[in-house]
């Protein structure tokens, strides 16, 4: 049987875990979004860095 405090220091590294992964996959999310503006972009640079930014501005803007 687990004493309480490794169950406790399991539960903890299993909330761990998932917290690192939730934010790698919102990473993946954020990444692919950013790619295909890009490529949905490609013959307009321009228009490619402005949507990028806008795209990043409205992010960094959520996390504060």
């Amino acid at each position: 049987t687990l004493s309480s405090s490794s169950a406790a220091s399991d539960v903890y590294k299993r909330q761990a875990t998932a917290k690192a992964m939730g934010q790698l996959g919102d990473a993946v999310i954020v990444g692919s979004a950013i790619v295909n503006i890009i490529a949905e972009n490609a013959d307009k640079p321009e228009m490619a860095i402005e949507k990028v930014s806008a795209l990043v501005s409205e992010i960094r803007k959520a996390i504060d």
